[in-house]
């Protein structure tokens, strides 16, 4: 379904006490931010290595994936709108598309040189790069009076980002223990050296914090997490300010 009207008339059926299926409803960004006018999303890793305090280390190598359809807006068919490479492995590359793109539909470095080549050199470092840590460390703060915090554990998460025309950074969803095992040439470098840096802040860290730590870079980490009245309150480190507020007042993070 993909139609507000199909999906309302679908929930006030009969039929739909029945369904098996559980639905999630998205807003869908019209305007995306598109490469040769081709939709994308990007997939970004962090690491969490302590829950209390909240402790998020974000990795500045990432890959996007690619469609293999010019963008349209008159045919929502999957192989349009779908980025995910489980998605686009079944359909082969429209002929006509621009010549730039790549023929497996994964970029890394290169959406830097795109924005470079549009004008847009700034949009990266100055909009696109503190839009993803900010809802990351959003997104990890709500959850966490959800996660029994376990010392000497991490987990590497894996964020799917589009962006907005304006380079606002949307959440599609945050991945658990990403999938790593079908590299592409591009993605494959990344899988081996996230894996690499990793164990340098898992390990050598303990040893000598000032040690190298790869593409790693420590975004957050909280001084201390206590329980208030009736809520779960944390003390926030900023870069100027500390800042206490109740966990369930920061859904700030809009998931789509």
């Amino acid at each position: 379904m993909d139609r507000v009207k199909e999906i309302i008339k679908f929930v006030e059926s009969h039929e739909s006490h029945h369904a098996e299926k559980q639905w999630v409803i998205q807003k869908y960004i019209e305007r995306p931010f598109l490469i040769y006018n081709t939709k994308f999303d990007m997939r970004q890793f962090f690491l969490v290595t302590d829950w209390n305090p909240l402790t998020i280390w974000y990795y500045k190598e990432n890959y996007i994936c690619m469609s293999s359809q010019p963008f349209n807006l008159e045919n929502l068919d999957n192989s349009i709108h779908l980025c995910n490479r489980s998605v686009q492995m079944h359909f082969k590359n429209c002929p006509t598309r621009h010549p730039e793109l790549p023929e497996d539909n994964v970029w890394s470095r290169k959406l830097q040189e795109y924005l470079c080549m549009i004008g847009a050199e700034n949009a990266w470092e100055d909009v696109m790069v503190p839009g993803i840590k900010k809802i990351i460390y959003q997104t990890m703060l709500v959850s966490q009076s959800k996660v029994t915090p376990r010392k000497n554990s991490f987990d590497i998460y894996g964020a799917d980002f589009m962006f907005s025309e304006n380079f606002n950074p949307w959440l599609i969803e945050i991945n658990s223990r990403p999938d790593m095992s079908s590299p592409t040439a591009v993605t494959g470098m990344i899988f081996e050296s996230i894996l690499e840096d990793t164990i340098k802040v898992i390990i050598d860290r303990k040893k000598d914090p000032n040690c190298d730590i790869g593409a790693y870079e420590l975004i957050q980490k909280q001084v201390e997490v206590c329980q208030g009245k009736g809520d779960l309150f944390a003390t926030i480190e900023e870069a100027d300010t500390t800042v206490q507020a109740p966990l369930s007042s920061l859904w700030a993070c809009l998931v789509v």
